[in-house]
């Protein structure tokens, strides 16, 4: 009778424990990474987030670079990537980044392009992540070369 009491309990105890287990719900925004979204002309575009870093010169400038690059998780739905240029000076903190422009380029081989938006027509926030990734959001709204207008973007934890 004791055997089987124990045997009874112990069972209970291993399915109690298996169910603690499977209720911990994880953070689901704690791993999201590379990430963005624009909006094109009213049209939202999921994305997804390419970081390149590079220190030094680039015509005759010594400094830090960093372009994110935002290419649409559907190509068929937008087929255009974003890519915003920032630069610093050379070992200067992350904080000190300055956007120089916004190009909107076509993603899709057969119909490659690319426009630019410059200052004053663009404005973006840039903010360094302890994760060591970046987050930050932008707009477009003036180029000469074209009457598209991107708004509402932004980027998250989006790392090299």
């Amino acid at each position: 009778m004791r055997l089987r009491l124990f045997t009874t309990s112990l069972f209970a105890l291993f399915l109690l424990l298996g169910t603690l287990g499977c209720s911990k719900k994880d953070d689901p925004t704690a791993s999201i990474h590379n990430t963005g979204t624009y909006t094109l002309d009213g049209v939202v575009t999921p994305c997804k987030a390419v970081v390149n870093e590079r220190s030094g010169s680039a015509y005759n400038l010594n400094g830090d670079y960093l372009n994110i690059e935002l290419i649409p998780t559907n190509p068929q739905q937008s087929g255009k990537t974003v890519i915003l240029y920032f630069q610093k000076p050379l070992d200067a903190p992350a904080s000190d980044y300055t956007l120089l422009l916004i190009t909107l380029t076509s993603s899709l081989p057969q119909a490659p392009y690319g426009i630019d938006y410059l200052v004053p027509g663009v404005e973006a926030t840039l903010s360094k992540l302890s994760s060591g990734g970046y987050f930050g959001t932008f707009s477009a709204t003036f180029s000469r070369f074209t009457s598209q207008v991107i708004t509402a973007g932004t980027f998250t934890d989006a790392r090299p």
